[in-house]
């Protein structure tokens, strides 16, 4: 990738601009967290007819899942070496993670088709932000109340993840844009999302490309099976 390297490419897009504050803030919101869920436990355990206290307890949890998902969004952009990830564990915190998007929360319809118990060998700083990348291109381009379907599986010796979107076709440059290898793209100041996607791609030794369908746009991509 001429002029900057893939590491500087994805810090300057909207994920790396979180990486300076959320560890604080995360450090910051546990300690509350854990000091109100001990107030309710006690308050529950002295005084059992209090029935809100389980539901106060169960809000509490769905805290501390976000949070999670937060830590560990900042604990994959540390991961750059090749390891196992498991697909079914990633795409779960992926998607958790994706909640704290509004339109994503509210205004999109997500639907998963995932075989069980697959694994590639990946780099999970990279494989995180090309799928965050595919999202959020998606949304760029989709209706309110639009449809995603992500369907993954294995395809001989390859993992096949394939994201359909409703909206707007691709455009004939999108199209042209996605089958350019990588060498022939001018690297420039800043980059679009489809080019940060090919980037990413590349990085991870995978192949990809975009189609139009009639009403269903396509983003496919693949990367090596690790057993």
């Amino acid at each position: 990738m001429k002029g900057k390297n893939i590491d500087n490419l994805i810090n300057q897009r909207e994920l790396g601009k979180y990486l300076d504050i959320l560890p604080g803030f995360i450090h910051n919101l546990n300690t509350p967290i854990m000091n109100i869920s001990g107030r309710v436990e006690l308050i529950q355990y002295k005084n059992p007819e209090i029935k809100s206290a389980q539901s106060i307890l169960s809000q509490i949890d769905k805290i501390n899942h976000l949070v999670d998902s937060l830590r560990t969004f900042v604990e994959t952009e540390k991961l750059t070496e090749p390891q196992q990830i498991s697909i079914d564990d990633f795409l779960e915190r992926f998607f958790m993670f994706l909640t704290f998007n509004v339109r994503f929360k509210h205004n999109i319809n997500i639907t998963k088709d995932i075989e069980a118990n697959l694994n590639i060998n990946s780099i999970p700083k990279y494989f995180f932000n090309l799928l965050y990348e595919i999202f959020n291109h998606s949304i760029q381009n989709i209706p309110n109340k639009g449809n995603i379907r992500i369907k993954v599986l294995q395809e001989d010796e390859r993992i096949l993840f394939e994201i359909i979107r409703d909206g707007e076709p691709f455009s004939q440059e999108d199209m042209t844009l996605a089958s350019t290898n990588l060498d022939d793209i001018i690297a420039e100041e800043t980059f679009s999302s489809l080019e940060v996607i090919i980037f990413l791609v590349n990085r991870l030794k995978g192949m990809f490309k975009v189609s139009n369908n009639s009403d269903q746009m396509t983003y496919l991509f693949s990367i090596h099976h690790m057993s």
